[in-house]
């Protein structure tokens, strides 16, 4: 009988370290990505300092379209991670030809 309490105890003990396992990678998880949402890791001095490195002068005009672009494509990657399936088309019925009689 203490076998069985012994092998339960170990049973349960594995099962609550999978599952703070699991907690764990989840809720670390969300928080990256929030960490990601609020604090993207482009800004507008890396973009200055990019075209400083092409060799192209950066003007504000510049940097506000690369920023505008890079937002807007962060938006539609969430967009398209959001979107429902689309619903499959069911077949269409061929229309019934009447029967003679």
């Amino acid at each position: 009988m203490e076998n069985l309490t012994v092998v339960g105890f170990i049973f349960s003990l594995i099962g609550a370290l999978l599952a703070g396992l699991v907690a764990g990678v989840l809720i670390t998880r969300a928080l990256v990505q929030k960490q990601m949402r609020d604090n993207p890791p482009y800004n507008e001095q890396m973009i200055r300092n990019m075209f400083s490195q092409m060799g192209v002068t950066p003007s504000e005009k510049k940097v506000r379209q690369v920023m505008a672009s890079m937002q807007a494509a962060d938006t539609s990657k969430k967009k398209v991670k959001e979107a429902k399936p689309a619903k499959k088309a069911e077949p269409k019925k061929e229309a019934e030809t009447p029967k003679k009689k």
